[in-house]
């Protein structure tokens, strides 16, 4: 069994190098790293570094035009030569040499479709207790009380910081991992969510689920989110434009397709009015609020013309160029 990591990267140079550097320090040696690059050019101060990357044997340099998170995975699964796909964001380290090993131990159980690893943040006491974590753990006992909860429930309040195994309906691309054949029966990620991509991954491990696919979160395979503000999806950097119909295309999405009682109040405050119109730089310039509003208005009119779940990927691609 081997494995393929899978990293779409966007305006964040320095810490996917980092991110790289940890992965090439696994002890695993059967694996392959997928970069999709959606940057149109690289500062000069990286350009070298990245050159080297790209002459490895193992790493695959993909580019992806224009920028498009779920597209650019889905590209990636689609060449992957791994049995098991592993996605991580592009701001992580990732400290533990067995990260890769142990996400291949876990599928050793053949019940299991996919794993959800721990997200862990700089400077928390968290992060000293899973440092102490035994790097492979031989038994997998898992607590199935989470599972006795509605999916969307488990999908929008699990913590990933536990440090116990546990059954649950989660896939986060910051840290997770999927059997190729499970990912290809669910058709990926649907590319109908667009724009800064909001539950992508939450709809994917929900249609896992749906479909008797058993995931499982384990505290073994953990890295650290950096958080970097600025780059990937992050909507406070203000050299991430895009229009305000774009910030809420997929939070409408998600919404119309999943949003049931009693999560459904929730979901409509948390998820889709505070991205938006409720957005604390929308707040404050209360001049922005009409483009907001249309923007969300246009958002709602493609959830319903996209609520179905595309049957497959090149028919989400298609349907988006309709």
């Amino acid at each position: 069994m081997n494995a393929t990591v899978i990293i779409p990267t966007y305006r964040r140079f320095e810490p996917l190098l980092d991110t790289i550097s940890d992965l090439l320090k696994q002890r695993e040696s059967d694996f392959e790293i997928i970069v999709i690059d959606q940057n149109n050019e690289w500062p000069e101060d990286f350009r070298y570094a990245k050159s080297c990357l790209q002459r490895l044997p193992n790493i695959r340099w993909l580019e992806n035009f224009p920028p498009g998170v779920v597209h650019a995975r889905n590209h990636a699964a689609s060449l992957a030569k791994g049995d098991i796909l592993i996605f991580v964001d592009d701001d992580v380290r990732i400290e533990s040499e067995t990260f890769i090993a142990v996400h291949l131990a876990l599928y050793q159980n053949h019940d299991i479709e996919a794993v959800t690893g721990a997200e862990l943040y700089l400077n928390t006491k968290e992060l000293v207790e899973f440092r102490a974590i035994p790097e492979i753990s031989e038994e997998l006992t898992l607590d199935d009380s989470w599972e006795k909860r509605l999916p969307l429930e488990q999908v929008l309040t699990f913590p990933r910081n536990l440090l116990h195994p546990v059954m649950v309906c989660s896939f986060c691309t910051c840290n997770a991992s999927v059997r190729r054949t499970a990912f290809n029966d669910a058709h990926g990620f649907d590319e109908a969510f667009i724009g800064n991509s909001y539950g992508d991954d939450y709809d994917f491990a929900i249609r896992l689920w749906r479909a008797g696919n058993r995931i499982i979160y384990s505290p073994e395979p953990w890295l650290i989110h950096l958080q970097v503000p600025s780059g990937g999806l992050r909507m406070k950097d203000i050299k991430n434009r895009s229009s305000e119909f774009e910030k809420a295309a997929s939070s409408a999405l998600f919404f119309i397709r999943h949003a049931t009682s009693p999560w459904f109040w929730h979901v409509l405050y948390n998820h889709v009015l505070r991205k938006t119109v409720l957005r604390k730089d929308n707040i404050i310039r209360p001049w922005r609020q009409p483009a907001a509003w249309h923007g969300l208005a246009r958002a709602f009119i493609y959830a319903f013309s996209h609520y179905r779940v595309p049957v497959s990927r090149q028919d989400a691609v298609g349907a988006d160029e309709k």
